[in-house]
């Protein structure tokens, strides 16, 4: 069978097969690299195909090159990190500093919905989940229903808090859940906007009584000053009788 181009596999113990580690980039160790993403990226293939803390662990040892691959040797790293959870805090710790970690907590903190015209309540959502995600890789996971809380607080409105915050029955189970249940309220807000604005449009059409009364109030007096003038009827405007 052929098999795709560029597919890296390992041999985790012998007798075994080999691992495919798909098209997983290497870490260079390069200031370029993005280290968080690229575990995100590492941690979601590991997902997709059930691998343990063991498989991991080797798949990261294996992609690792250059500078990086130095570092370990360097570090004995094959030796002190026996598991991929060390390994991982190993490699954040020595490439990430404490301000990047602090920048990310603050980003989330700060973390608020920019409004409809800028964003939709969905891109605020998923903005919210990969900064979740971002921090669990960094070992400050949020709390399921902490996440909930804060972004419905982002979403800057008493009237989401009002709905999902304080009605037990409406509380998301999860942050996927409340993003989808601020969507329908907006859209109920949006569809309730819409019929007022066309009520408003349709009572500038329409001419209030009253005003219609002054108006034919000031007819009569625009016609009485055209009549002292013409000598005319003060009723009908015409002359004659």
């Amino acid at each position: 069978r052929h098999e795709p181009e560029n597919i890296k596999y390992i041999h985790i113990a012998p007798g075994t097969g080999p691992i495919q580690l798909g098209h997983l980039k290497p870490f260079k160790g390069k200031r370029s690299e993005n280290l968080v993403e690229w575990l995100l990226t590492f941690e979601r293939h590991a997902r997709m195909h059930s691998w343990k803390s063991k498989t991991k662990r080797l798949a990261v040892l294996s992609l690792l090159e250059d500078s990086a691959l130095i570092w370990s040797l360097a570090h004995n790293v094959e030796e002190t990190c026996s598991t991929y959870e060390k390994l991982k805090d190993r490699m954040i710790t020595s490439y990430l500093d404490t301000t990047y970690i602090e920048a990310r907590y603050k980003e989330y903190r700060d973390c608020a919905w920019k409004g409809r015209k800028t964003e939709s309540i969905q891109e605020y959502g998923y903005r919210m989940m990969h900064l979740c995600t971002q921090l669990s890789i960094l070992g400050r996971p949020i709390d399921t229903e902490q996440s909930i809380v804060d972004f419905i607080h982002g979403l800057r409105w008493d009237h989401y808090e009002r709905i999902l915050l304080y009605n037990e029955d409406l509380f998301p189970s999860t942050l996927e859940d409340a993003i989808r249940k601020a969507e329908i309220i907006d859209r109920q807000e949006q569809a309730l906007q819409s019929r007022k604005d066309r009520r408003e449009e349709t009572k500038k059409e329409k001419k209030d009584p009253q005003d219609e009364r002054q108006e034919e109030a000031e007819m009569r007096t625009s016609r009485r000053a055209f009549a002292i003038t013409k000598e005319v009827c003060t009723r009908c405007g015409y002359s004659g009788h």
